[in-house]
């Protein structure tokens, strides 16, 4: 790991204790390692992490490609559920009736599972791929 001189904080140590650009007490904080030093008393500079996204987005840096959470959990979802769909051969299906059953505590049997007779379930799970 690289060493820095920049060190993140969820709250600033020295006075003033806010982001010297926007006077914002809300961390996490960037410390930069540096003081201001106006008289009579020196201070240190934070930026709070939220300036420094605003700053990057300005500077034209952010990456316009990154997600939101929800939006990289459901991109991961239907991903998985792509690749368990292509390694099941597409009995897809079947095999989440079966667990189903075997996770409510039915046990489930080998062919006593009628999951191709749920037209819901079969719709849904097509729907996905």
């Amino acid at each position: 790991m690289v060493s820095s001189r920049y060190q993140l904080v969820a709250a600033p140590a020295y006075e003033p204790g806010e982001d010297v650009i926007t006077r914002s007490t809300i961390g996490p904080f960037v410390d930069a390692g540096a003081w201001i030093q106006p008289s009579p008393r020196r201070k240190r500079i934070y930026l709070s992490v939220d300036t420094i996204r605003e700053l990057a987005e300005v500077a034209g840096i952010s990456r316009p490609e990154s997600l939101s959470e929800l939006q990289l959990a459901a991109a991961r979802a239907e991903g998985a559920l792509a690749v368990l769909k292509e390694n099941l051969g597409g009995d897809l299906v079947h095999t989440l009736v079966r667990l189903g059953h075997l996770l409510s505590g039915a046990g489930g049997v080998d062919g006593d599972d009628n999951a191709e007779d749920d037209p819901e379930l079969v719709r849904s799970v097509n729907q996905t791929g």
